[in-house]
């Protein structure tokens, strides 16, 4: 068995059955960002329980994405899902909103529940009081410097999920930011929510994604590889979404290569870090790693210029 979960996120059934996930150990399934997104898994039954087959078949751990900012009349449509989620025997379920945590707590007993990313965890006191909802894995707010999210993980004994690669969800959003785009023109949402859009200013790159804003460069952590697993981070995550179809089996075999070699003394990552660069059309970063600006990218040598400068 593997020492660590290397996982990523799928939207449809379609984006499912032709990218390749060899690499990953498990799959977050459904958009959690927008109910609107054309054939979601969340808001297609059978759809969502052919991609929970396929994904066993494959001996992959399966999980169910809920939406991050759902209204009150979506809650139905949520109560459904977590259903067939349990129903299935889904492994986990991502919740970032809290009334949709009550919920699965107090409905939903026999499903385990990981705190998503737009949740806005940054405290242990938080980290304790989630416990209480059955909630046994969390990702902490993107903000979080890797020592703060190692303090916090030390302190408190919960699992932590760690971006490893792909673009961090900064925002979001009410509204749909690309559904005007839609007026007087042929196409759909997914046709939008595919494209690359970017917004470039002197300071930062963002890119849009219906009503969530992305970083536009992707966070990087193939080179610190060695630090993360001595901190004992064990759950990993590569976004995927949005992106061309070869994609995440690339990014994936990467990642799950370099897992394996990271504590070796011969692990030498530039080769593969070209390899990523490539894929990056607007380059890397480091997110906030490492307590610098979310748009920046630290290298090993960087890193111990910083750790000798601060002492540690």
């Amino acid at each position: 068995m593997a020492e660590f979960e290397l996982n990523t996120s799928v939207f449809t059934l379609k984006e499912l059955r032709e990218a390749d996930f060899t690499p990953y150990d498990a799959v977050y399934l459904g958009d959690p960002y927008c109910r609107d997104y054309r054939e979601n898994l969340s808001e297609n039954p059978e759809d969502l329980k052919e991609a929970i087959s396929l994904l066993r078949e494959q001996g992959k751990t399966v999980y169910l994405s809920t939406y991050a900012v759902p209204r009150n009349a979506d809650l139905e449509a949520v109560k459904q899902t977590l259903q067939l989620a349990e129903e299935n025997r889904v492994e986990g379920v991502e919740i970032h909103n809290y009334g949709v945590l009550n919920l699965c707590r107090d409905k939903f007993p026999a499903l385990k529940i990981h705190l998503g990313c737009l949740a806005n965890l940054y405290t242990a006191p938080t980290v304790e009081l989630l416990k209480e909802y059955r909630v046994n894995r969390v990702t902490g707010n993107f903000e979080l410097s890797l020592e703060e999210l190692t303090e916090l993980k030390d302190q408190t004994h919960m699992e932590f999920e760690l971006l490893l690669h792909g673009k961090m969800a900064l925002g979001i959003s009410e509204f749909c930011l690309l559904k005007d785009r839609l007026r007087d023109k042929s196409g759909s949402c997914l046709d939008l929510c595919r494209g690359n859009r970017f917004l470039d200013t002197p300071k930062m790159t963002l890119k849009s994604f219906g009503r969530v804003t992305l970083s536009g460069k992707d966070v990087c952590l193939l080179e610190h590889l060695p630090e993360i697993l001595s901190r004992e981070f064990k759950t990993f995550r590569l976004e995927t979404f949005g992106e061309a179809r070869d994609y995440p089996g690339t990014v994936g075999a990467i990642y799950r290569r370099a897992l394996t070699e990271a504590l070796k003394p011969d692990f030498l990552p530039q080769a593969r870090l070209s390899q990523l660069q490539a894929l990056s059309p607007k380059g890397l970063c480091n997110g906030y790693a490492f307590a610098v600006s979310g748009q920046d990218y630290l290298n090993l040598e960087d890193r111990e210029q910083q750790k000798t400068a601060s002492g540690r």
